[in-house]
């Protein structure tokens, strides 16, 4: 007859759900402990796992005086960046399938994820590290000195910070000088140009069609790295306008190409989800877009 909702710490969700406090829990970026810890309660819950549509990536500078401003140093930063070696840290502790993300428009949870990454063949250079790579894209750069890279992160998340540790580990031994910078007020920093060369943090994906201009059109008030490209542009106003879900694609596959060509930012993963509740609730079903857990709650029961 009624639900009712709570505000809880995710560290403090696992828990709730053990002590009867909650029925059903969705923490955000679960971990392989937050698995285990739930799996370890037993039979009195139920445990459902999938991938999202939050996906993590790292945005670069690519302002006038940014770290990024060249090309051939984006795409050197691309190839030092382990991303399977952070999702199989990260990622697959959680969801045992997960793989590396290369798309920005489109998540693998989306049924058009592999015709359009199979038609964005750019989106798949950076699969695996190349270290001899990037010293070469940096020598042909003229960077003959490491170039420091202020990395930016929420102060409150250990999993950025492992991720960062990962990239420093790598990209230190490709001509760059990866700087920790977590940041108890990382959201306010990310529109001041000067205080950051690299952030990491996530986007929500939605599957909506134009959603995400704001964050790749050069005017975008999300495209805080100040990524610039004529055709981008034209491609979103085009996109934007169209009601056409078959040209929709087509248009989007020649986006990703752009933004892989060009390195908007590095993609890395999409976070796989954990939603767990009570063996006495019936008809909870895992959604991995924004509508989040309780989409289907008119449909759901709990037994006495």
């Amino acid at each position: 007859d009624s639900i009712v909702f709570k505000t809880i710490e995710d560290t403090e969700a696992v828990q709730a759900l053990q002590n009867g406090d909650v029925d059903v829990i969705e923490p955000s970026g679960p971990t392989g402990d937050t698995k285990a810890q739930i799996e370890g309660i037993g039979e009195s819950v139920e445990l459902l796992t999938g991938t999202g549509m939050t996906f993590t990536h790292v945005d670069l500078d690519q302002s006038e005086n940014g770290v990024f401003k060249d090309l051939k140093v984006r795409q050197a930063f691309s190839k030092c960046i382990p991303r399977q070696d952070i999702v199989d840290k990260f990622v697959k502790p959680v969801d045992a399938e997960a793989t590396v993300l290369n798309l920005r428009e489109y998540q693998q949870s989306q049924p058009e994820y592999d015709e359009v990454l199979k038609a964005a063949p750019a989106a798949s250079e950076f699969d695996e590290v190349d270290l001899e790579g990037a010293k070469s894209l940096m020598a042909e750069a003229g960077k003959t000195a490491p170039v420091d890279v202020r990395m930016l992160f929420s102060a409150s998340s250990q999993v950025r910070a492992d991720i960062t540790a990962l990239i420093k580990d790598s990209c230190d031994q490709a001509g760059f000088n990866i700087i920790a910078s977590p940041d108890a007020e990382w959201t306010t920093k990310l529109d001041e140009l000067g205080s950051w060369d690299a952030a990491l943090f996530g986007w929500a994906g939605s599957g909506l069609v134009a959603s995400g201009q704001s964050i790749y059109d050069s005017e975008g008030v999300q495209n805080y790295g100040k990524f610039k490209s004529e055709k981008v542009d034209e491609l979103w106003d085009e996109i934007a306008a169209t009601t056409d879900a078959d040209k929709v694609l087509e248009l989007k596959k020649e986006l990703e190409e752009e933004l892989a060509k060009q390195v908007y930012n590095v993609v890395l993963y999409t976070q796989a989800d954990i939603v767990a509740h009570t063996s006495g609730m019936e008809n909870v079903v895992y959604n991995p877009t924004q509508s989040g857990v309780t989409w289907n709650a008119y449909k759901w029961t709990k037994q006495a």
